[in-house]
């Protein structure tokens, strides 16, 4: 079995790659997905955020309060992805050994900021140039140009994911050219 990596930044469109490869049939384990569950009423998780962090609401986790939270804040951010991380790792190592696939995708915003492509035999960024990136962030997030460049600049830049990675696949037009960036990496994974 193969496990490849897919990760991006802000707006580079991994999430539309992740879509494209499910719906053509292959495996792909989202560790946003995971993540949300673990902060699901009545995991461990999320006991551990309400203790500490003031986002409870309704008897639920307000995502918006706790991402304001530790937006800018490292160490909230440390002490969440502290709780975090170990799970979702966990979960996906899981998902992994029960798969029946030839290749399996793990989603992973964080891929490299986690440490996480030691699971990976080989890895991809989606990426895209910075002013896209920026005009994707404005209309998705309906935010200002400064807000915009502070969500970028939050994370890795992509210019270092793609260092890292093993395959890009450019996002920087349109579907029917990223489709194409795709079906090119495929051919060279499989």
């Amino acid at each position: 079995m193969q496990v490849i990596g897919l990760t991006g930044g802000i707006a580079s469109g991994k999430s539309t790659v992740s879509y494209y490869l499910i719906t053509h049939g292959y495996e792909v384990i989202d560790a946003d997905d995971i993540s949300r569950h673990a902060l699901e009423p009545g995991t461990e998780a999320f006991k551990q955020v309400i203790e500490h962090f003031p986002v409870l609401d309704n008897g639920i986790i307000n995502r918006q309060k706790l991402a304001d939270i530790i937006f800018n804040n490292q160490d909230e951010k440390n002490y969440l992805e502290g709780i975090l991380h170990p799970y979702i790792r966990s979960v996906i190592v899981q998902k992994i050994k029960q798969s029946k696939n030839n290749i399996v995708f793990i989603d992973v915003p964080l891929l490299f900021e986690a440490g996480w492509d030691d699971l990976c035999d080989s890895t991809i960024v989606v990426s895209c140039d910075k002013e896209t990136q920026i005009q994707r962030v404005l209309s998705r997030d309906h935010c200002t140009r400064t807000q915009a460049l502070d969500r970028i600049r939050n994370q890795m830049s992509l210019e270092d994911k793609e260092q890292r990675a093993d395959y890009i696949i450019r996002n920087n037009t349109n579907y029917y050219d990223l489709e194409k960036e795709i079906l090119k990496v495929l051919k060279e994974v499989e």
